[in-house]
């Protein structure tokens, strides 16, 4: 999916206004993409803030970092590495723990969601939110299969049972539904 097509169905400065988002945070993306989300909030934290942006894929590394330079945006490393695992994740996290860790669309696009998450926690400073958006269960072409859609209420048991204080609803749009949990 491209950064056009998935903005046509999620507005990051929509979810970022429902933020309290501060200009010295550290905040990674996990399943990062080519950065359409990432470069909004880059904006806003200005340069007292930092970006890790984390993916798999090295043509969305490559993207994000076009982005970025287009955008003069200058704090932020890029990571081409898998989320699940544990141990390369714990490397990039180790001098400097992330006060925001978002999760856009990612779990419904991983078959093994609960490392994402476990792992994803155990990188956030404590007392930091982990913000999940995921798919609504659409009957559309761009959503993923029903078999991979996240179910929401599973999703936020699993969360208070790793310990985490459930926050807050976002209003992600119509395709859309996010959550905000504090470690």
């Amino acid at each position: 999916m491209t950064s056009t097509q998935k903005t046509s169905f999620l507005d990051p400065k929509s979810i970022i206004r429902q933020l309290d988002i501060k200009k010295d945070e550290v905040i990674a993306f996990l399943g990062s993409g080519s950065g359409y989300f990432a470069i909004e909030i880059a904006k806003l934290i200005g340069r007292e803030g930092y970006i890790y942006a984390i993916d798999i894929l090295k043509n969305k590394i490559d993207s994000f970092e076009s982005l970025s330079r287009t955008n003069q945006i200058f704090n932020y490393s890029t990571h081409q590495i898998n989320i699940e695992n544990q141990t390369k994740l714990e490397a990039i996290f180790k001098n400097r723990k992330p006060d925001k860790i978002f999760l856009v669309s990612v779990l419904s696009e991983n078959k093994q969601k609960a490392p994402v998450i476990k792992n994803s926690t155990a990188v956030l400073k404590p007392g930091g939110k982990i913000i999940i958006i995921e798919w609504k269960n659409k009957n559309l072409k761009i959503v993923p299969p029903k078999n991979m859609l996240v179910d929401k209420e599973k999703l936020k048991s699993y969360l208070k049972w790793l310990n985490l204080k459930f926050k807050k609803e976002l209003d992600a749009g119509r395709y859309h539904w996010g959550f905000v949990f504090t470690k």
